[in-house]
């Protein structure tokens, strides 16, 4: 029995663990040679994700009795690897792992959460964008430990659904206005909505903005910029607005404020593997968590997946 393993982390490791166990069965199912690929396999089409090997390399070895195992795996990858009569099954198309992997995300999600601020929580305001498999998760778990959640969709059926459920729920469009007051947003989508978050961040910098009664020496730093004078930033508590310095300064010239206080705005915990958001001060992204954190567990969905695939 021969195991490739390609990528890195305790996932891939795992799952290639369980799957040595198992030779007898492989082999009465004709295999005696798998490729395990990372979930995500590939993340700009020619690279297997975290290497710098290109993708079409871990099918050097694959023939007859080979069964290549990846996470999005492109139709032209299936088709070389069929060609030299392997076999491949891409995880995204197994129902049971993407919902055991949704599972995995959420807890996990909720466990860095609570290690993190060291509180539960029902002690906090929470926002969900997105109401996929990992979002539905999510929702089910917080409100479960008595959180107060905002869920954001794009899907109406759904945002009726919620709503009269008693769970407050908002279209997508809607996070600028509604998600500002939150203390922690999940973010499980990859849909880009153009001037969305920028007017979220710019509504977060209102939010922030200083009392009417400014201080002499806000009002000195004022009339000096006006006549062209620069004043010293490090002056500016805005230095602490939490995304960081320079969206800080872009936040605050969209809204034209002089000046902000120390509050919290949303602190952001990214699960989608997408660009939506880019990682920050008050960014956390967290694409991978059956990896990061729950390996073993994660491991053992990939295993899972490959036995019902042989068994099927």
């Amino acid at each position: 029995m021969n195991i490739e393993t390609w990528g890195m982390g305790t996932r891939l490791r795992e799952a290639a663990r369980l799957i040595a166990g198992e030779e007898e069965l492989l082999r009465s199912h004709g295999t005696d040679h798998l490729v395990l690929l990372p979930v995500v396999t590939t993340r700009d089409g020619v690279h297997i994700n975290g290497t710098d090997i290109k993708l079409e390399e871990c099918l050097t070895n694959v023939g007859a009795g080979s069964l290549v195992v990846g996470y999005g795996l492109s139709e032209e990858f299936v088709s070389l690897a069929e060609s030299r009569a392997g076999r491949v099954l891409d995880l995204t198309l197994d129902g049971e792992f993407t919902a055991e992997n949704a599972v995995i995300s959420a807890h996990g999600a909720v466990a860095y959460l609570m290690e993190k601020y060291g509180k539960a929580p029902m002690h906090m305001k929470i926002g969900i964008i997105g109401y996929g498999r990992i979002g539905a998760e999510l929702c089910r778990i917080i409100l479960f430990l008595g959180g107060e959640i905002r869920v954001f969709t794009r899907r109406r059926e759904i945002l009726r659904e919620l709503n009269e459920n008693g769970i407050s729920a908002s279209p997508l469009e809607d996070i600028a206005e509604r998600a500002t007051d939150a203390d922690i947003i999940f973010n499980t989508s990859e849909i880009q909505l153009d001037g969305i978050y920028d007017a979220f961040w710019a509504n977060c910098a209102g939010k922030l903005a200083a009392p009417a009664d400014e201080t002499a020496e806000q009002k000195t730093n004022g009339k000096a910029e006006q006549n062209g004078e620069k004043t010293d930033k490090a002056q500016r508590p805005c230095r602490e607005f939490c995304v960081g310095e320079e969206k800080c300064t872009v936040a605050f010239r969209l809204q034209n404020l002089p000046i902000c206080e120390k509050k919290s705005i949303p602190h952001i915990i990214d699960l989608a593997s997408g660009v939506l958001f880019s990682e920050g001060k008050n960014i956390t992204k967290l694409a991978s968590i059956p990896e990061k954190i729950l390996g073993y567990s994660g491991g053992r969905v990939y295993f899972n997946s490959i036995i019902r695939f042989l068994k099927g």
